[in-house]
């Protein structure tokens, strides 16, 4: 794989997760609001500091995520770390977020994008594209 493909797939999977967080507002499917509308009732309210925490790690979160994207495609080794960093944070976040409604589509493009960010995150420690991640100066 040379580094233009490497970069179509790094911004292709990044597109597709974008898409797939904008798909419920473009095209609302009306099952999942009322299903939506009734996890909100049935839910206790987030408490301050499980607020607080969701606050953080969002924002570290996105700092990781745009820098990881840059870092990628420049081949910096500190944007393949970042991106990995990226992955274990995910784990907090889904225990904090609760239960979640996607429609089909939504859920179908979130899983491309994430199988996809898996490969890359393959490809950047255990294939030859490891080699253009080498310090350089």
């Amino acid at each position: 794989m040379n580094k233009n493909q490497f970069r179509i797939l790094v911004v292709t999977s990044f597109l597709l997760g974008v898409f797939s967080g904008i798909i419920e507002y473009v095209w609302p499917d009306p099952v999942v609001e009322m299903a939506y509308e009734i996890i909100i009732e049935q839910e206790e309210e987030m408490g301050e500091s499980k607020l607080i925490l969701l606050g953080i790690t969002v924002l570290v979160g996105v700092f990781l995520i745009i820098g990881s994207f840059v870092g990628l495609l420049l081949f910096k080794k500190w944007g393949k770390t970042m991106y990995a960093l990226g992955f274990l944070l995910m784990i907090p976040i889904y225990s904090i977020m609760g239960v979640g409604v996607y429609s089909g589509l939504s859920q179908m493009v979130n899983d491309i994008s994430m199988i996809l960010s898996g490969i890359i995150l393959a490809l950047v420690y255990y294939s030859p594209v490891a080699k253009y991640f080498e310090a350089k100066i």
